[in-house]
């Protein structure tokens, strides 16, 4: 129910499931959230009425975040949801730095870095110091978070509220755009900025790793791109192939009809019955995976007399 925004660092894969990252007091409330809590974008500061949340804003559900301790050490304020590439892509806006890679970098002092928020947009800085030792308020209270990573720019915010939640990555050269850290926090004017380093945040949830797409399943396309013809009164059965994506498929008709005595099988694809009536009918079939990835294909069939 709270009203606010943050930003999403970056999607995540872990090979089979994609995930969007950000900080725990963006999804989890610090620490608040009930498992499975839905995961808006925009955030509700940013819906039209304002702080009235919608069924089309949800775009996952929370799958995990690593509790803030108040009275004790932190290393990183983080937190996944549970997404699809349909709902998440893995680049900035047009106007960001574009694609974050997965191979990651640890930072240095001097290292030029840039990020993308949403309230500042794109900025940059330098990285000051690599094991900074931070005190931070939250509503819950003040938690101190060591070993983090401090940007400054002298001139102009690196980050504002809303701006919680952006992946800091590597501005030029060779390792443009790889991932160094999560941003979370940052004094009044924004010049000074609090990040937990991106290795600690990858290895508190196992397994992922920042998806540039690159090593992502192929397009989901269906390469049926004809049936045979049937006849009235004999069986007849056809099989819809698909290939990419991440199965299982489901398929479903969404423009025109089957022939009548026609049926589609939606798990299996497979187009089966006995045609009671000399036609042609052309329709269009749509395949979606496990990840809700789609493709259409125009199809008919001529049954003959």
């Amino acid at each position: 129910g709270e009203c606010s925004s943050g930003t999403i660092a970056c999607r995540l894969t872990d090979g089979v499931e994609v995930y969007a990252l950000s900080n725990n007091h963006v999804y989890a409330l610090e620490n608040h959230a009930l498992a499975y809590s839905r995961i808006l974008q925009p955030g509700l500061v940013d819906t039209v009425p304002q702080c009235i949340p919608s069924e089309v804003d949800v775009i996952g559900t929370l799958e995990s975040f690593v509790p803030i301790v108040f009275g004790g050490s932190n290393y990183v304020d983080a937190a996944i949801a549970l997404t699809t590439p349909a709902n998440v892509g893995n680049s900035t806006p047009l106007d960001g730095y574009g694609t974050p890679k997965s191979d990651t970098v640890l930072p240095f002092i001097g290292q030029k870095v840039q990020k993308y928020g949403r309230t500042t947009n794109l900025t940059k800085g330098t990285v000051t110091s690599i094991n900074g030792i931070v005190s931070v308020g939250y509503s819950s209270g003040t938690a101190l978070f060591v070993d983090q990573i401090i940007v400054e720019n002298k001139t102009s915010p690196v980050i504002k509220p809303g701006d919680s939640g952006s992946l800091l990555v590597v501005d030029d050269g060779v390792d443009d755009c790889k991932p160094v850290g999560l941003l979370f926090a940052g004094n009044q004017r924004g010049t000074f900025a609090v990040a937990n380093k991106i290795g600690a945040v990858l290895a508190a949830f196992g397994g992922v790793s920042i998806d540039d797409g690159a090593g992502g399943p192929a397009p989901l396309t269906i390469t049926t791109t004809s049936l045979p013809d049937a006849t009235v009164g004999i069986p007849y059965s056809a099989t819809l192939a698909a290939s990419g994506g991440t199965p299982s498929y489901t398929w479903t008709t969404t423009l025109g009809f089957l022939p009548g005595g026609l049926l589609l099988d939606s798990a299996t694809g497979v187009i089966s019955g006995t045609p009671t009536t000399a036609e042609t009918q052309s329709f269009t079939v749509k395949v979606t995976d496990s990840l809700t990835a789609t493709d259409t294909q125009p199809l008919s069939i001529t049954v003959r007399a």
